[in-house]
């Protein structure tokens, strides 16, 4: 039973670290696009 929760909380953290990931990614890339002069960034 524990092994079972322990289990599903860190496939909610992982989840939650991909959405971050995800979000930073799409950040950057904004970042970048508004900045194309300075930086190249596909």
């Amino acid at each position: 039973m524990l092994e079972n929760k322990n289990i599903i909380l860190l496939k909610t953290k992982n989840r939650e670290a991909n959405y971050i990931i995800k979000q930073g990614i799409i950040l950057l890339k904004t970042l970048c696009n508004n900045n194309s002069q300075s930086f190249v960034f596909n």
